[in-house]
């Protein structure tokens, strides 16, 4: 009967663990998705204020032949203009 006390205890002790874990978990996926929806956010409001206009205010040039590097399969790539 020892034995099969022992074992229940160490049933309660794994359960009770687990349970802990899993509450830690829990907690550490919503502080990362409320750090995902804030990045994904501050992407957003970047990309919308980038425009041509701002492009050419900060120096750069508009490419009038651009040049693609596109690939064609797994261990290739093709050079295309």
């Amino acid at each position: 009967i020892a034995l099969i006390v022992i074992a229940y205890a160490a049933f309660i002790d794994a359960t009770i663990t687990n349970i802990v874990s899993a509450k830690s978990m829990q907690t550490e996926i919503s502080s990362l998705t409320t750090t995902m929806s804030d990045l994904e956010s501050h992407y957003l409001s970047a990309r919308s204020a980038i425009s041509l206009d701002v492009a050419l205010a900060q120096g750069y040039a508009q490419d009038d032949n651009p040049t693609f590097i596109m690939r064609t399969s797994a261990n290739s790539l093709s050079f295309n203009q």
